[in-house]
């Protein structure tokens, strides 16, 4: 679907994509089930799992889906000019349809997976929302790390 999205970069081939995704929502969900047994989670890994894949699946769908609805709006040049004219956050947004995809992305996965922890593993949504946003926050703190490090090396 992102090669459709007018202005976007190329994306990596279908096997590549799959298993990035299967590695790092193995990862993702280990540290998030972690989380939640320490807040005395009921729920198994396999539920976590399940509840995972299903939940970021529907979730990507959506946010590409609006990743390509903004940019095919903003693509006719008339659009672009207008924009351009008179505002700068939006005209960042038109040349880079990617940033809208993570924003849908990140807002759909604040409510959304909070909701799935609370029913696999029957605790408030504030457990969940604490258990997710902790494991995130850890996760994107040791993928920036191990970014660095390739990148020195």
């Amino acid at each position: 679907m992102g090669k459709l999205i007018p202005g976007s970069r190329e994306s990596p081939s279908l096997l590549e994509t799959l298993c990035f995704s299967f590695v790092s929502a193995f990862f993702a969900t280990l540290v998030v089930h972690l989380f939640c047994k320490l807040l005395k989670g009921r729920g198994s890994f396999g539920m976590t799992f399940s509840a995972y894949l299903q939940v970021a699946s529907t979730m990507f769908l959506v946010a590409s889906f609006c990743a390509l609805l903004w940019g095919a709006i903003m693509w006719p040049p008339p659009v672009i000019e207008c924009v351009e004219r008179h505002s700068s956050t939006v005209a960042f947004f038109s040349e880079n349809p990617d940033w809208v995809f993570l924003i849908a992305l990140v807002l759909l996965e604040a409510v959304y997976m909070p909701l799935a922890l609370v029913s696999v593993h029957v605790f408030g949504y504030w457990k969940g929302a604490i258990a997710w946003w902790t494991a995130m926050v850890l996760l994107l703190a040791l993928s920036t790390m191990l970014s660095v490090a390739l990148r020195v090396c």
